[in-house]
C-alpha cells in the first residue's frame, strides 16, 4: 500500500511529522512518497532525510499568493501515484485532495500546524474548509482544539477530530555520559527565523548575562528574520558570544545538542515543537516562553523551565538559577526524559494516526 504526504519541504513541523511517521512504520506496511509544496525547493536536509529513509519524492514549487496551477500539478500527481491514504500537512492544497479523494475514494486526513495565534484570514479560511470538507483531522494538543472549537462552535465536528502528539525517536539522542569540559555555559536554540520566533528576546538575554557568566549561544535555522538578528548582534558587539549555523541536519542536531548545557526556545507562538522533544530526548535542561504550544509540554519547575513572553529579565533569572542551581537542573532534566519516552514515542504516534485509516 502507498502512504502519501503534503507538505512544506524543509525540515520544520511538516517534516518532523511526516518523518515520524515513516520512521514509526518499524514493519514497513506501507510504500511511502513525500510532496515538497512551497515557496522554495525542498532544503537539503530534507533531501537528504528523504534519501536516508528511502522516501521517494517530489517538489511542487508554487508561487506567491494565490497560485491555481500548483494546486492543478498536485492534483495530476496524486492521479499518477493513485495512493492509499493520503496526510495533507499543507492546507492550502486542500481543494485539490478533496477532489481527487471524492472521485477515487482515497482516505485521507488533515494535519493543523500553523499556530492558531499567527494565523492569517486566509489561514482561517482553509481552517474552516478542512472542517467542512476533510473526512479525519488531525490536532497537536487539546488548546488547539479549544481555539478553534471556540472559534467555530456551531460548525465543529467533534467525532472526525483526534489530538495525536508529536513523535520522534529517542535513542539517537541520548546523551554522552562523557563530560564535556569548556570554559564557558553552551546555550541552544534550534528554530526557523520568522516573525513568530523571538530570538530578539534570546539575544538581548545574552547581553545581560555575559556581564556575570561566560557564555556562548549557538543558533540553529535559517529565515526571513536572520539578517534583522544578525544586525542586533553586531550592534550588542555579541558576536564573540553567539554564532548562527544556518540549517543543520538531525545528525548535526544530535551532535549540537551533545555539547548543549542550556536549551532556550524563545517563541511568540507554537503548535508543538519538535526541538523541544529531542531536546527532551538528549537530556539537556530546557527554558522556554510560557505559551500555548510549550507550556502543555513543558511544566515549569517539573520537567523546564517557563519564563515571560518578551521578558528578557525573567530570561535571565530562568538561565542564572540553572547555573547555579544543580538540583533542579538534574531533576528537570530527568523528569522531561522520563515525559518524552512515555509520551512521544513515534510507534504510538504511528500507531495512532494509523487507526484513522483503518
Amino acid at each position: 500500500m502507498k502512504f502519501l504526504q503534503i507538505l512544506y519541504p524543509g525540515l520544520g513541523g511538516h517534516a518532523s511529522v511526516a518523518f515520524s511517521l515513516i520512521d514509526g512504520d518499524t514493519t514497513n506496511d506501507y510504500r511511502n512518497v513525500l510532496v515538497g509544496y512551497g515557496i522554495e525547493q525542498p532544503s537539503e536536509p530534507f533531501k537528504k532525510k528523504a534519501q536516508e529513509t528511502g522516501t521517494h519524492y517530489y517538489s511542487i514549487v508554487k508561487k506567491s499568493g494565490i497560485d491555481f496551477a500548483s494546486k492543478i500539478k498536485i492534483f495530476k500527481l496524486l492521479k499518477s501515484e493513485r495512493p492509499d491514504v493520503i496526510i495533507m500537512h499543507s492546507t492550502s492544497v486542500v481543494f485539490a485532495v478533496f477532489f481527487y479523494c471524492l472521485f477515487n475514494k482515497v482516505k485521507w486526513i488533515s494535519v493543523e500546524h500553523q499556530s492558531n495565534f499567527a494565523k492569517s484570514k486566509k489561514d482561517w479560511f482553509y481552517t474552516l474548509l478542512i472542517l467542512l470538507l476533510s473526512p479525519k483531522i488531525v490536532y497537536l494538543s487539546e488548546d488547539y482544539k479549544k481555539q478553534i472549537k471556540s472559534k467555530f462552535k456551531f460548525i465543529f465536528p467533534s467525532q472526525k477530530v483526534s489530538i495525536i502528539q508529536n513523535g520522534i525517536a529517542i535513542d539517537p539522542y541520548r546523551k554522552s555520559h562523557e563530560k564535556l569540559l569548556k570554559p564557558y555555559f553552551h546555550l541552544v536554540m534550534i528554530s526557523r527565523f520568522n516573525s513568530l520566533r523571538d530570538h530578539e528576546t534570546l539575544i538581548r538575554a545574552v547581553s545581560v548575562l555575559r556581564l556575570n557568566n561566560q557564555v556562548k549561544l549557538s543558533i540553529a535555522g535559517d529565515g526571513e528574520t536572520k539578517l534583522e538578528m544578525e544586525q542586533l548582534v553586531s550592534e550588542l558587539d555579541l558576536n564573540k558570544e553567539i554564532e548562527f549555523l544556518g540549517i543543520i541536519n538531525e545528525n548535526e542536531i544530535i551532535e549540537l545538542l551533545q555539547k548543549t548545557d542550556f536549551y532556550v526556545h524563545s517563541s511568540l507562538a507554537e503548535t508543538q515543537s519538535t526541538s523541544i522533544l529531542q531536546v527532551m530526548a538528549s537530556k539537556t535542561a530546557i527554558v522556554a516562553t510560557d505559551i500555548p504550544g510549550i507550556n502543555n509540554v513543558i511544566r515549569n519547575e517539573e520537567n523546564g523551565l517557563l519564563f515571560e513572553i518578551k521578558n528578557v529579565n525573567h530570561l535571565v533569572n530562568s538561565i542564572e538559577r540553572l547555573i547555579s542551581n544543580t538540583e533542579l537542573k538534574s531533576r528537570i532534566v530527568e523528569n522531561a526524559y522520563k515525559d518524552v519516552q512515555m509520551k512521544y514515542s513515534i510507534v504510538n504516534m504511528y500507531n495512532s494516526y494509523k487507526k484513522l485509516w483503518k
